[in-house]
């Protein structure tokens, strides 16, 4: 599978940083946020506006944390780096008798116990400090065809679904994007593998979901967005098994084209 996973950002650090040592390293975590801008025309009539999107950028590379530590609330910032996903084991606490369910166990269609999204910097720096959070959205929206550009080459893991939102329809798929980097803590060149969502809205949601099948090969150019979501939990106390729901936000790419490179249906695309 070629390799290729790349994010350019401008952003408002939303929080100031938030350091942890586990003892071997030290690892950076900070909130930002960024915007959807209006360069995709089936994504404005969607939303009707720029579209503000917030993530996490988190790292344990020595320059990086040492670049974070200096950034502060309302700064904004340039970050180039890629999407990661990691593993985690997500739980819920039962809001009638207070038992911690594990996701994998109680939450329905779970596949597993869920992950982390988040942007692992190469290359960051802070920019300008502004006093007010309003100056730093201008500072973006001036920006905004640069502000948020997302870079991803990969494979489909499963078939691509279609649906409606706000009366606009769209697909998603999900897709395994191969990386390679080296980091400055590391000797050797490391190799992962990640699987975020891509959406695509309008006339190239109907165009994807022709073309794209499980194991195409696709390049998407996008940007970064968010997404809030519900899950339907069952508690796993055998003394309640009451049903309810947990709120959670995720972070995907909305694709503003898709290049279909290899086993995809163009015979189907055609005949749209």
């Amino acid at each position: 599978m070629a390799t290729h996973n790349n994010v350019s950002l401008l952003g408002i650090v939303r929080r100031n940083p938030i350091l942890q040592n586990n003892g071997f390293e030290t690892v950076a975590s900070v909130a930002v946020s960024t915007i959807v801008g209006l360069r995709d025309e089936s994504f404005r009539k969607v939303t009707g506006q720029i579209s503000v999107v917030s993530f996490v950028i988190r790292t344990a590379e020595e320059k990086m944390v040492n670049e974070i530590r200096t950034w502060n609330e309302n700064d904004t910032v340039y970050v180039q780096g890629f999407i990661a996903t990691k593993d985690i084991e997500k739980s819920s606490i039962c809001p009638k008798c207070g038992n911690v369910n594990q996701r994998i166990d109680a939450c329905r269609d779970a596949r597993s116990g869920g992950n982390m999204i988040y942007v692992y910097p190469i290359y960051a720096e802070k920019i300008k400090s502004y006093p007010d959070i309003k100056e730093s959205l201008d500072f973006l929206v001036k920006r905004q065809e640069i502000a948020n550009r997302a870079s991803l080459v990969g494979t489909l893991v499963r078939e691509p679904v279609q649906g409606i939102v706000r009366g606009r329809d769209y697909t998603r798929f999900q897709i395994a994007a191969n990386r390679k980097y080296c980091a400055q803590t590391y000797e050797e060149v490391l190799e992962r593998t990640d699987y975020p969502w891509i959406y695509s809205y309008g006339e190239k949601s109907k165009l994807n979901m022709a073309a794209l099948h499980t194991d195409s090969l696709v390049l998407v150019d996008g940007a970064l967005q968010g997404r809030s979501y519900k899950e339907v939990y069952q508690c796993q106390n055998p003394e309640c098994g009451c049903t309810y729901t947990e709120a959670g936000t995720t972070l995907e790419i909305l694709a503003y084209d898709t290049e279909y490179l290899m086993d995809c249906d163009l015979d189907a695309v055609l005949e749209l």
